[in-house]
């Protein structure tokens, strides 16, 4: 599990990155991608599991108030992508 809350964490920052080089807003820091993944980390070992919504959700809180709804959807892109690395 440990694994593919890093590479979700890593993969939404870079995705996130590409789309913002191209609007010019906020760009995601590496210190998001360290939140991320420290927030779904306490979040898997304090109820043994986490869901889609957690991610989602994580990747949210993380970003900036305007870009929220952006974050959204490329959490869900991410999160795509990654099943079929990390099929359950």
């Amino acid at each position: 599990m440990e694994a593919l809350i890093e590479q979700f964490a890593v993969e939404f920052v870079a995705s996130f990155r590409e789309i913002d080089k191209a609007r010019g807003t906020v760009m995601p820091s590496t210190r998001q991608s360290i939140a991320i993944a420290k927030l779904l980390s306490a979040r898997y070992m304090k109820n043994r599991k986490i869901d889609e919504t957690d991610f989602i959700e994580a990747a949210v809180v993380t970003s900036f108030p305007k870009v929220q709804k952006v974050a959204e959807e490329i959490a869900k892109e991410t999160l795509q992508k990654l099943k079929h690395v990390y099929p359950k």
